[in-house]
């Protein structure tokens, strides 16, 4: 007899919410109810096994106009009784327009108290100015797609780049499997940023992007009647963990490269300083996201803060291994085919493959350009 049906981020000023719901008569009456992010409000009825209906309707304020009666008593539900195939329905098309001194979670529920049930059809618009950038999306989503579109001009600018210097080296015999990696990795960046803009262009065309995806989400990892990011589901737990045990392999993968090549000690240690703050961003930036950030900025903000910390790992990696730049600290002057000879056991198969590589291969060679 009361049920959650979406929630919402309006502006101040502009917000909206237009409805048509439709039910039997005879399943007489039902009412939406408005409850903002107050403590005292929505928080203090979701998940509350020990607030029945009445309870959870008795936090409503109604000098605030936060229930809509949706019967032909209350004149502003829109409502009218209609015949179809020999059955009374309740037809109810109206809206209401949003007005606070901050941009405000809304979480829209139905109920009937005491009552055999709920059975009706709805839709319901929810809007925020009439804007292609602003109207279908939540105000806590308002830049993602602008953002998103910003980083995927830019990530593309990186692929290209990253593929313009794998031509090159691949020209000389060159292109080692390190660099191949990191294009791959720039091309995976572009096909997911590509895939993110696709999805919220259509969003803000429609306002229902691909609602199937959408729901297969919520249902695995997220309760939609929580505001909740990433970082703060069983997934996100998930993602934490994972990147802390790449860390700490990280380490040992320096660590072990320092001991074996001590003077390959130029690239290492700006490489290690520079990842380890890329490592512990993350974890950072998931704090400051769940205590330092409001519920109703945290999409956007969180947004670009993790799309930033994708260009720096990867603008980070393109710099240091540039050819031009990197060649003193970075192999390039030994050729694929070196690596390659070099990587066979020695006559008689009694050297192992990395004392039988010369240490000191990184010598004085002429480094080659990017141009």
């Amino acid at each position: 007899d009361w049920v959650f049906l979406t929630r919402f981020c309006f502006l101040s000023d502009y917000g909206r919410l237009d409805f048509r719901f439709r039910y039997p008569e005879a399943k007489c009456c039902q009412n939406i109810l408005l409850y903002f992010d107050d403590p005292s409000q929505w928080p203090a009825v979701y998940k509350t096994g020990d607030k029945d209906c009445l309870a959870k309707e008795s936090v409503i304020r109604p000098e605030n106009n936060q229930v809509i009666n949706l019967t032909t008593q209350y004149a502003w539900s829109g409502c009218q009784v209609v015949s179809e195939e020999g059955m009374r329905y309740l037809s109810c098309s109206s809206g209401r327009s949003f007005r606070s001194v901050r941009e405000r979670w809304w979480y829209i529920a139905l109920s009937k108290c005491g009552g055999d049930g709920l059975q009706l059809e709805y839709e319901m618009v929810l809007t925020n100015g009439k804007s292609f950038w602003t109207r279908h999306f939540s105000a806590d989503e308002f830049g993602i797609l602008e953002t998103d579109v910003t980083f995927l001009l830019v990530f593309i600018l990186i692929f290209f780049l990253s593929c313009y210097f794998g031509y090159l080296l691949k020209g000389r015999q060159l292109l080692h499997t390190t660099y191949k990696m990191f294009m791959a990795a720039a091309g995976v960046e572009v096909l997911s940023l590509l895939f993110f803009c696709i999805y919220w262009g259509q969003y803000a065309t429609d306002g229902i992007g691909n609602e199937s995806l959408k729901i297969l989400g919520e249902n695995e990892f997220f309760d939609p009647g929580q505001v909740l990011y990433t970082y703060e589901s069983p997934a996100g737990y998930g993602l934490i963990g994972l990147q802390v045990a790449a860390y700490v392999w990280f380490c040992y993968a320096v660590l072990i490269s320092l001991r074996h090549f001590p003077e390959k000690q130029p690239f290492y240690v700006p490489f290690f300083a520079a990842y380890t703050l890329w490592f512990f961003a993350v974890p950072v930036m998931a704090l400051i996201a769940n205590f330092g950030i409001p519920k109703w900025a945290r999409e956007k903000i969180v947004n670009g803060i993790q799309l930033g910390i994708h260009l720096y790992a990867h603008g980070v990696f393109l710099i240091m291994t540039r050819p031009s730049a990197a060649n003193k600290n970075f192999p390039y002057h030994v050729r694929t085919s070196q690596i390659a000879s070099a990587g066979a056991p020695g006559p008689g198969g009694s050297q192992s493959a990395d004392k039988a590589f010369p240490q000191h291969v990184y010598g004085n060679v002429t480094f080659i350009s990017d141009s």
